[in-house]
């Protein structure tokens, strides 16, 4: 079987290093990006199954990502990511095709458990 890949896409090196590391260890193939430029860079080289955008990046926001990459890329799953919870951004999330969202601070077990869920894997 394949490796799944996971592109994560934050501006927080942080939380993008070690999702990328525990999510590899989990078996998946990793791919970072601080911003929607390098994530775009990314996306036209490189096969991904998944995305993990966070909304609040500089230059373009995730809302506005995760609408240009279901229109470019629809079959690339998206999952989004938010430190505040509001409730009006995880709506708009979905309604542009975000399959699920997370608030921070997240897991790379959770989001294994909802990509699991999702692909029924």
């Amino acid at each position: 079987m394949d490796k799944k890949t996971i592109l994560i896409v934050d501006d927080e090196e942080m939380i993008r290093s070690e999702l990328a590391e525990f999510l590899a260890y989990l078996g998946y193939a990793t791919f970072a990006a601080e911003g929607h430029e390098k994530a775009l860079s990314i996306l036209a080289k490189e096969h991904v199954d998944f995305m993990l955008v966070d909304f609040k990046m500089p230059g373009m926001n995730g809302i506005d990502l995760l609408r240009l990459v279901k229109k470019e890329h629809p079959g690339i799953i998206v999952l989004f990511i938010t430190g505040d919870g509001d409730d009006a951004v995880i709506t708009q999330a979905m309604v542009q095709g975000a399959s699920a969202f997370f608030i921070k601070p997240v897991s790379g077990r959770e989001i294994d458990a909802v990509i699991k869920k999702i692909t029924n894997s």
